[in-house]
């Protein structure tokens, strides 16, 4: 992460994870887990891969 902002943000009674302006998630204090943000992660569609058809040198 070098050359990134990243921070760990203590609120009143949490700590949330930040890379940037992102917020990641949270830790839970209890069992010290790391819960996402539901709105830190956004749904990408997958590429469309095309192959590409060389002729043989054969033809």
């Amino acid at each position: 992460f070098n050359g990134f902002n990243v921070g760990i943000k203590k609120d009143i009674d949490s700590v949330s994870i930040w890379f940037g302006n992102n917020k990641l998630g949270s830790i839970d204090q209890n069992l010290f887990l790391i819960n996402p943000d539901s709105n830190s992660y956004k749904v990408h569609k997958p590429r469309k891969v095309t192959k590409k058809y060389y002729p043989s040198p054969d033809a």
